[in-house]
C-alpha cells in the first residue's frame, strides 16, 4: 500500500486496508515518504500502523534497487496517494511487474492544489491548463514537487492508464477524474 504521511481519512482507509489484508493471511507492506536527516526525500517501509521497521527507509532512486529487494514478493500494489513521495516512486511502482490499483481521495493527480481551489481557497472552477497554470504561478502549489501542470496530468494519465483499476468514493469524482483523463476507466 502506497500512502503519504498525512493522516485523515486516507490513513482510516489505510489501516482498514491492512487490517483486511491480514484477516486475508497476507501481510501489508506500507510505503511512504520520509525525509532523511539530510532532508532528502526517501520511502519507509512499515507493516502498517503499527511501523514495527522504523530503520527501513530507502532513498530514490539511489537505493531503489534495495527496496525492489524487499518488495520482490509483493503480488499487488494499492496506491493510495503519492504525496511528498519522491518522483521516482513512479517508476518503481510501474516497473515492479505486479498489477496496481489507485484509489483516488482527491485530486492531486491533476490540481497541484490538490483540492481544486483558488487564491480564495474556493472552488477554482476547473479552468483549462493556462488557467491551472497561471493558479500555481500566482499562488504556488500544495504539491511540492516542483513539476509543471502539464507535466503532472501527463505523468498521471500514464500511470492511471496502467492501473488494473481505479477507484474513486463517488461519481462527481469519477467525472471529474473522467474530465482530465479521458480513457481511463
Amino acid at each position: 500500500l502506497v500512502t503519504h504521511a498525512d493522516g485523515g481519512g486516507v490513513e482510516r482507509r489505510i489501516e482498514a486496508a491492512c487490517a483486511a489484508h491480514r484477516a486475508a493471511g497476507r501481510t501489508p507492506i506500507v510505503l511512504r515518504p520520509v525525509r532523511l536527516p539530510d532532508d532528502s526525500p526517501a520511502v519507509l517501509v512499515s507493516d502498517g500502523p503499527e511501523d514495527r521497521f522504523p530503520n527501513l527507509r530507502y532513498r530514490l532512486p539511489e537505493e531503489e534497487a534495495a527496496l525492489r529487494g524487499v518488495l520482490r514478493s509483493v503480488t499487488g500494489v494499492e496506491v493510495h496517494h503519492l504525496l511528498d513521495h519522491p518522483p521516482a516512486i513512479h517508476a518503481l511502482l510501474t516497473t515492479l511487474g505486479v498489477p496496481w490499483d489507485v484509489h483516488v481521495h482527491d485530486y492531486a493527480w491533476f490540481c497541484p492544489q490538490i483540492a481544486l481551489v483558488d487564491a480564495r481557497r474556493r472552488y477554482c472552477g476547473e479552468p483549462a491548463l493556462a488557467g491551472c497554470e497561471a493558479c500555481v504561478a500566482d499562488n504556488g502549489a500544495l504539491l511540492p514537487e516542483p513539476i509543471a501542470v502539464a507535466d503532472l496530468r501527463a505523468r498521471s494519465d500514464a500511470f492511471l492508464r496502467g492501473a488494473r483499476s481505479v477507484i474513486v468514493p463517488s461519481q462527481d469524482t469519477a467525472t471529474r477524474m473522467r474530465r482530465h483523463f479521458r480513457g481511463v476507466k
